[in-house]
């Protein structure tokens, strides 16, 4: 069995090499587009609109009311309000982080929600707004045209916002148990494999958009594969943010039984990790 999960991981961890290049290919590539239309000069001539009205975190939570429209009017699948979602979807993930590239680059202050929170920084707002994204888009598409393509969708994105709660509840035990005052941006970091996992659920989605205004079976089969592979990216990303936490924190493992831990954290931590903690830190007898 521990033969099994050694060669289990080694897969998924070549799964992340190959997705952490791939996503660095499209990095460059959407740099280069911006330079090209010059969008890095607008951004330094009119610092004002990128730090407050085109600021990362707007675009961001843009992209969610965008999809939560999709579930208040419930449209058809071929019409321009769709069309209009799936298109600003995709083009603000890519906008909201080069925005916040060369704004730290000229150093132009935007405003954020770590204002008001402070584990909301950049690196955490962008993900959690794409995963929310992606579950407003599932639900629309489960509820409006139920198939086998949108229910393993739905399963992927759950999958995918497990983090949320755990990101949470580990930003909480550092805060108010570390030894040391660690900032939140320490905490979260975002890694390019997730990057390509979002893309993957992000392309299953039109892939699933055009097979259902087409009818056709190929185009819903193709999504399905990448939906198991964004299944796959899940389970890996998952797995490296619990197992960094529990690396890169190890004095919350001696003392686990005493802090604060919803039944449903510690339940993902045991899954994803892959460590027995209680047998390394058994409880103290009564």
């Amino acid at each position: 069995m521990r033969d099994a999960l050694d060669r289990l991981m080694l897969w998924l961890n070549w799964a992340g090499r190959i997705g952490d290049w791939f996503i660095g290919k499209l990095y460059r590539l959407r740099d280069t587009v911006a330079e090209g239309i010059k969008l890095n000069q607008v951004i330094q001539k009119v610092p004002w609109v990128f730090s407050s009205i085109l600021c990362p975190d707007l675009i961001s939570l843009s992209r969610i009311l965008g999809a939560l429209s999709l579930l208040i009017r419930c449209p058809p699948i071929n019409s321009p309000h769709v069309v209009l979602i799936v298109v600003w979807s995709g083009l603000s993930d890519w906008l909201d982080g080069y925005i916040a590239k060369q704004a730290h680059k000229l150093g132009i202050k935007t405003w954020g929600l770590a204002q008001l929170w402070p584990i909301a920084t950049g690196q955490a707002v962008d993900p959690a707004a794409d995963g929310l994204t992606v579950l407003l888009a599932t639900i629309y598409l489960v509820i409006k045209y139920p198939n086998p393509a949108t229910v393993l969708l739905t399963v992927a994105v759950f999958m995918e916002l497990i983090k949320i709660p755990v990101s949470f509840h580990g930003y909480r035990l550092i805060r108010d148990y570390a030894t040391e005052k660690i900032p939140p941006e320490q905490i979260i970091r975002k890694e390019r494999i997730g990057e390509a996992k979002m893309l993957c659920l992000f392309v299953s989605i039109i892939l699933i958009w055009i097979g259902l205004s087409r009818s056709s079976l190929i185009l819903l089969f193709i999504a399905s594969a990448l939906t198991g592979i964004a299944l796959v990216l899940c389970y890996l990303t998952t797995a490296r943010y619990i197992k960094r936490f529990l690396i890169e924190f190890p004095d919350f493992l001696p003392r686990w039984y005493t802090l604060p831990r919803p039944t449903f954290t510690w339940l993902m931590l045991f899954l994803f990790a892959q460590m027995n903690v209680n047998r390394r830190y058994p409880p103290p007898t009564a």
